[in-house]
Formats: C-alpha cells, sequence, structure tokens
C-alpha cells in the first residue's frame, strides 16, 4: 500500500501531463509558465533530484523497509534534495505554492509542483531519525 502511495506521489509531484490544464478546477495551485534557459535548468536540475531520491526510497521499501526508514536510512540523498530545493526557491521565490510549467522546442510539457514538495517537506521534517 505504501508503495502505491509513493507511486502516486512521484506521479503528482514530478511530472504532470500539460493536458492537465482541461481537468483544473479552481482549487489547483496557479501556473508559472517559464521560457528562459536558466529557469528551465533548474527545473530540471531540481527534477533529477527528486528523481534519484525518490528511485533510492522506492528501491528500499521494494527491499521490505517501511517508507519512514528508507528515509531516515538514505538522509544523504534527501538532504541533497533538499538541499537543491531550498537553493530554487531562493533563486525562485515566486514559484513557492506554484505549479511550474515549460515546454521544450519539441513540445514536451514539464509541470513541477511546487504544493507536493512544500508537503513533501513537511513529511521529511516530521521524521524522527536519530541524525538528520
Amino acid at each position: 500500500m505504501r508503495y502505491l502511495m509513493i507511486t502516486a506521489l512521484l506521479f503528482i509531484l514530478f511530472s504532470m501531463p500539460a493536458y492537465a490544464d482541461e481537468a483544473a478546477d479552481m482549487s489547483t495551485p496557479e501556473r508559472v509558465e517559464v521560457a528562459k534557459a536558466f529557469d528551465v535548468d533548474d527545473i530540471i536540475q531540481l527534477s533529477f533530484k527528486t528523481s534519484k531520491m525518490l528511485s533510492t526510497i522506492s528501491k528500499c521499501m521494494l527491499a521490505g523497509q517501511q517508507e519512514d526508514v528508507c528515509y531516515c536510512d538514505n538522509m544523504d540523498t534527501v538532504n541533497q534534495h533538499q538541499k537543491v530545493l531550498k537553493n530554487t526557491l531562493k533563486t525562485h521565490p515566486e514559484w513557492e505554492g506554484k505549479q511550474v510549467t515549460f515546454t521544450d522546442p519539441q513540445g514536451m510539457g514539464m509541470t513541477v509542483s511546487f504544493v507536493g514538495y512544500q508537503q513533501q517537506t513537511e513529511q521529511i521534517d516530521a521524521l524522527s531519525c536519530e541524525t538528520k
């Protein structure tokens, strides 16, 4: 069951498809479209760290460990992700609480939910690991 929750979080957090606009309602966070190369680079770097962290946690859980144990056992990876997230929000404070999107020249889009990142950060902060 927890693996399904992680998979769902990964889907929601990491790369919601651009066609989700059609299903958006009033409770959907504000969207910010970016086009500058350095903004896109920041999103890609954060997405890479997110993918790496979630992959590490998922592999641990597939090996039979509990989610909180997996986060605590991989705190170096988690902290690297949180550092990139913090630096991204320091550079782009206007992205906090929003969905940031971009479309590459081939028409492929990516949406990153900073609401999801905030929820994930709260979950990580609530962990009672021996060493954070």
